[in-house]
């Protein structure tokens, strides 16, 4: 799967978010009730989504155990930064971040937290199922996969909305996936 393909379904989820106040429920209604993925995805905010805390330890969780007590030691001063940007009917966080220790910059990165319809959910999840087995996520949402072929992003329904993270592998991705789709309901 590509950025290309996956841009709608970030744009609309980051603005259903921005619309209802960090949620994506409007009037006691969520956007599984609401039955309108491409609009619930309009009004989200992908960024609001995740906090910095929860990204900062994700990234922490993919380093080596003694790379990360050499940072700590030299006084690790983390910077992330958060953009919401439209593609077409999604939305996506960019999220870029960095870390410096003894006033140096160490390491930096970038990854996505997507937000798009459930409909682009099910006919990737079809796909994928037509040409190889994908890998089912237990526990998330109301379903949820590694979708993206080689880099395997993991990806949750919620209702009429599709979530994911993107750019970044393993069980941090998923910790931080999980804590997005409990912030829609």
């Amino acid at each position: 799967m590509t950025r290309d393909k996956l841009g709608p379904v970030a744009l609309a989820l980051a603005l259903a978010v921005a619309c209802g106040g960090g949620s994506a429920s409007r009037g006691g209604a969520t956007a599984a009730q609401e039955g309108d993925g491409a609009a619930h995805v309009a009004r989200m905010d992908p960024c609001a989504l995740v906090t910095k805390d929860e990204i900062r330890k994700k990234i922490e969780a993919n380093q080596e155990p003694s790379h990360l007590a050499r940072l700590n030691s030299g006084g690790a001063v983390w910077s992330i930064t958060t953009e919401s940007i439209a593609h077409g009917e999604s939305r996506d966080c960019l999220i870029k971040w960095e870390v410096t220790a003894n006033g140096e910059m160490r390491q930096r990165g970038d990854f996505y937290v997507t937000v798009a319809t459930g409909e682009w959910f099910k006919t990737n999840l079809e796909d994928m199922q037509r040409t190889k087995q994908p890998v089912a996520i237990p526990g998330i949402g109301d379903e949820a996969y590694f979708i993206g072929g080689t880099s395997r992003s993991p990806y949750a329904r919620v209702g009429d909305l599709a979530i994911g993270v993107e750019n970044s592998v393993g069980q941090p991705a998923v910790d931080l996936l999980r804590a997005a789709v409990a912030r829609v309901h």
